[in-house]
């Protein structure tokens, strides 16, 4: 039924993957008790589902009562932690509660960077997440500093003309631009396109004739 489910989200077919995963839930929650990993799994993806049918109150109180179980059941450091932050956050920015998405991404980014390290990708994933929500709260100054840092983190580690880099470039050229730094953001833009053209021309020559 559990695999069922997760068939109907990737085909996007969210009412049958709810009605699946409300009856996963139940059983698991009978059989397994509320605190068993499997459980805690079956909550995160009905919520996720909640998110897309645009059901975000039912969403948030899942949201909480994992974060609520996680936190009893392994503790608050534990690494994931992070992903029922992270599906809590996502819910309150589809709220346009982003004063409060930002306090999530903001424990998000100090945990992971305590777990796993400041350069672990998922660490700049959190990082460039909470730009995102400074962005949209107007806090362009913010996010100019964490796109700096994913950047100069992703130059140094995957490379100038690597995707992701080529992203932290567009994302810290939008925060210029927002900031009224035209110039700065037209070269970042030249240096994206530049990578991008890069990109496809490998790609092309790596084809098969």
């Amino acid at each position: 039924m559990a695999n069922l489910a997760s068939t109907y989200s990737a085909q996007e077919r969210w009412v049958d993957a709810e009605r699946l995963e409300v009856q996963v839930l139940e059983i698991s929650s009978k059989t397994l008790g509320a605190a068993h990993p499997s459980t805690l799994i079956g909550i995160s993806n009905l919520a996720v589902t909640y998110q897309h049918l645009g059901r975000l109150q039912e969403a948030e109180r899942l949201n909480l009562r994992e974060i609520e179980i996680s936190a009893k059941v392994l503790g608050s450091d534990h690494p994931f932690k992070l992903a029922h932050l992270d599906n809590l956050a996502t819910t309150y920015q589809l709220q346009e509660r982003y004063v409060e998405a930002e306090s999530l991404q903001v424990q998000m980014v100090d945990l992971s960077r305590k777990v796993r390290g400041a350069e672990h990708p998922y660490t700049l994933i959190y990082m460039s997440n909470l730009a995102w929500t400074h962005s949209q709260g107007g806090h362009w100054d913010k996010a100019e500093v964490l796109h700096q840092r994913v950047l100069e983190v992703n130059l140094r580690v995957l490379g100038a003309d690597d995707s992701k880099t080529l992203l932290s470039k567009a994302n810290l050229a939008a925060a210029y631009r927002n900031l009224g730094r035209s110039g700065e953001a037209k070269e970042l833009d030249e240096q994206v396109a530049e990578g991008l053209k890069k990109i496809s021309d490998q790609e092309h020559a790596n084809a098969p004739s």
